[in-house]
């Protein structure tokens, strides 16, 4: 079919979050530069607040445990997803759910495009089989899949996710932080962010955001709220919808390499991210906010990266990630603070 007409396009990715909110910038991309594109997006119902409205973005629910579960699951899903009649399958995923899925689109003659994660080189950097080089970012790799299509995307496209404005205060100075990390080797640790938070509560007209979610999590921020000035935990009391409405209010933001690190990105709020484990050269660093990670030198810590996305193995590995974590201070983080507030 000619790209001059109208085009039905499924694009496929159900996790993890923060690759779907990498998917954001790509799907904005597409429809921004092909109007005569409509797209729906398969992923997960708490996903799709991340997408924002337009008139030619639709979604389709998966329930991987319930109605779309194993085999017979996924062929109902792939009946499902046949009635809208595309014209290409995007499997932004590359798992056995989307192989799936795509086999059978391919068994019906509807073009499928895959996207090429390269995994193989990624792991052979962890394993240091191969040196360190810059990696494809995914948001890149997700646009080489579209434009396999022959549709467009722009080079150096930006989504802002535009969220409610709340009423605050403009002589108040907000700091979100986000402490935690699916993976612990991902984290900078409870006691210096306790070291932080004793400095930035002590600031005047500032207040501190703490986001997190599950029972642990929640218990150290509630900790932390009790014993520092100014700070206050929102974890467990707002929906995802709301808590981007509150990291939109923020004026920076801290984070691990993390789910939480995309979402502040995502609504435009300059992200300070933190890297032990991983590095933001396999392709994962925050859209827009390069120039605010944080880690060691390769120098100091030639051992990282240890891991693609944080889960580590080995004692050697752990040892390599609590010598990064030494390497990153307090005053190097505050430091980064003040050059994005733009104080001396």
């Amino acid at each position: 079919m000619s790209i001059d007409n109208q085009l039905n396009i499924c694009i496929f990715r159900l996790s993890a979050m923060g690759d779907v909110i990498l998917l954001v910038q790509a799907v904005r991309n597409l429809l921004d530069n092909n109007p005569n594109a409509t797209i729906t997006v398969v992923t997960r119902p708490a996903f799709q607040v991340f997408f924002g409205k337009d008139d030619r973005l639709h979604f389709h629910d998966v329930a991987l445990h319930s109605k779309h579960k194993g085999i017979i699951g996924l062929h109902k899903l792939y009946k499902e997803l046949k009635e809208k009649d595309f014209d290409y399958f995007l499997d932004m995923h590359d798992v056995l759910r989307s192989q799936v899925v795509r086999s059978f689109f391919k068994i019906f003659r509807t073009k499928v495009f895959v996207i090429d994660k390269d995994r193989k080189t990624k792991e052979a950097i962890v394993s240091k089989k191969l040196p360190l080089t810059k990696q494809k970012h995914s948001i890149e790799r997700y646009q080489d899949v579209i434009n396999k299509t022959g549709l467009k995307t722009a080079h150096h496209y930006r989504f802002i996710l535009n969220r409610k404005q709340l009423n605050k205060s403009e002589q108040i100075t907000t700091i979100g932080i986000a402490p935690f990390a699916a993976h612990k080797s991902k984290e900078w640790g409870e006691i210096n962010f306790e070291s932080l938070l004793s400095t930035l509560s002590a600031r005047r007209n500032t207040e501190i955001l703490l986001f997190g979610g599950g029972d642990r999590e929640i218990a150290i921020l509630e900790k932390w709220e009790n014993q520092f000035e100014q700070v206050k935990s929102v974890a467990g009391k707002y929906k995802l919808a709301e808590e981007l409405d509150l990291m939109s209010t923020c004026n920076c933001f801290i984070a691990m390499d993390s789910g939480n690190m995309h979402m502040a990105s995502l609504v435009g709020v300059p992200t300070i991210s933190l890297w032990f484990s991983t590095h933001p050269n396999l392709g994962f660093s925050p859209w827009g906010n390069a120039a605010y990670c944080i880690q060691p030198s390769e120098k100091d810590a030639p051992c990282r990266p240890v891991s693609v996305y944080g889960k580590i193995k080995t004692a050697k590995q752990k040892e390599c990630v609590d010598k990064s974590r030494a390497l990153i201070t307090p005053e190097i983080v505050l430091k980064k603070i003040k050059e994005i507030l733009k104080e001396t």
